[in-house]
């Protein structure tokens, strides 16, 4: 399958999955997360900057070497996930990704902190950031759940070399000295699409 095709159908093969067997084998942030890992500017740009787009903006928007692109992308994610909110059908400002993605889990009831809720689970979009106001913030997803001991889980996200998507197993609770703050809920962003 193209990547095109692969980007062109994927809410709806997530739905029809969903549908037909009443779960899903992995959520479908973590299925999306894994499919857009090694995308950067300097491989399957075109399909990096197509998804980042969220069929609303201009797929040839600038991405550079400047750009950050861990909000872009947990947005176009959580879009291509089936979150339902006014702000993921808007066409994007620049420097808002992270107060989008802060407004939708607030509206969504989906905010958990790691003291009061616990781990993040799998499909969790962590929050990394060491002060308010912040410009420092970072965002990735938990992709499978961490180590109840060591805190140690599988993740990925934007904001890499080359505007690109990677990902990585380590200690959940630190990214680059940024504490992990909060994690927004897939299962609150999620609750009741896909019944």
């Amino acid at each position: 399958m193209t990547d095109e095709k692969l980007f062109a159908t994927m809410r709806a093969e997530l739905i029809e999955t969903y549908r037909r067997s009443g779960c899903f084998s992995e959520l479908p942030m973590v299925t999306i997360a894994r499919r857009c890992v090694s995308m950067s500017l300097l491989n399957r740009k075109d399909i990096l900057r197509t998804f980042l787009a969220r069929d609303i903006d201009d797929p040839s928007f600038q991405l550079s070497e400047h750009v950050s692109t861990c909000g872009l992308f947990g947005l176009a994610v959580w879009y291509a996930s089936g979150v339902e909110h006014e702000l993921l059908h808007r066409p994007y400002e620049i420097g808002m990704a992270i107060s989008w993605i802060m407004h939708i889990a607030n509206d969504l009831q989906a905010i958990r902190y790691p003291k009061r809720d616990g781990l993040p689970i799998e499909g969790a979009l962590m929050h990394y950031y060491t002060k308010r106001p912040s410009k420092d913030d970072h965002v990735e997803f938990c992709l499978r759940p961490p180590n109840p001991h060591t805190f140690i889980a599988e993740h990925a996200g934007g904001g890499r070399e080359h505007c690109g998507i990677g990902d990585g197993v380590g200690d959940i609770r630190w990214n680059l000295g940024r504490p992990l703050q909060c994690w927004y809920d897939p299962m609150a962003l999620l609750r009741g699409i896909y019944q």
